[in-house]
């Protein structure tokens, strides 16, 4: 299931995991990383870094750090690009979902909240990524997905159907 909402992933109630559009360095300095960061403390990113020094994780992949101070379970890094800044594609994004989609169904988890992977640092276009969420998340059953964005755009192109 998949439905849409304006506004700070970051303050989102009712999930227990929330997502952020990652690097594969672990550094969070913009976007949704900064606004996780910037809510949750330094040491989520902290963790980040650890982990991506050690496990060099590649774009399509994930990972997992404690929330920190956030009321979640834990935070899923989805790694759509390898350098800070870097501009992101959208077969990258399709894997980040299906891992996303993947994690979720063997971890047992039935509710979180993303954000628009790849639109704002990514450089990719809202309503492209936005049919991509409807073709990979809407018929996932046992998990409410919730796509979070500050982005009108996105959140207008996910709900049109």
């Amino acid at each position: 299931m998949l439905s849409a909402k304006r506004g700070d992933i970051t303050t989102v109630t009712n999930v227990d995991y929330i997502c952020n559009a990652a690097n594969g360095k672990g550094t969070m300095g913009g976007g949704v990383a900064a606004a996780i960061k910037g809510a949750g403390g330094e040491s989520i990113e902290q963790e980040a870094v650890a982990y991506c020094e050690k496990n060099k994780p590649k774009r399509g992949e994930l990972y997992t750090t404690t929330a920190a101070s956030l009321p979640y379970e834990e935070i899923i890094h989805l790694v759509t690009m390898e350098a800070p800044e870097e501009k992101s594609n959208y077969d990258v994004v399709y894997s980040c979902l299906q891992a996303l989609i993947r994690y979720c169904q063997e971890n047992h988890i039935y509710r979180v909240a993303l954000p628009a992977l790849g639109t704002a640092t990514g450089g990719l276009d809202p309503d492209t990524v936005a049919i991509y969420y409807r073709e990979l998340l809407h018929n996932v059953r046992e998990v409410q997905f919730i796509a979070v964005d500050i982005d009108e755009t996105f959140i207008q192109a996910l709900e049109a159907e």
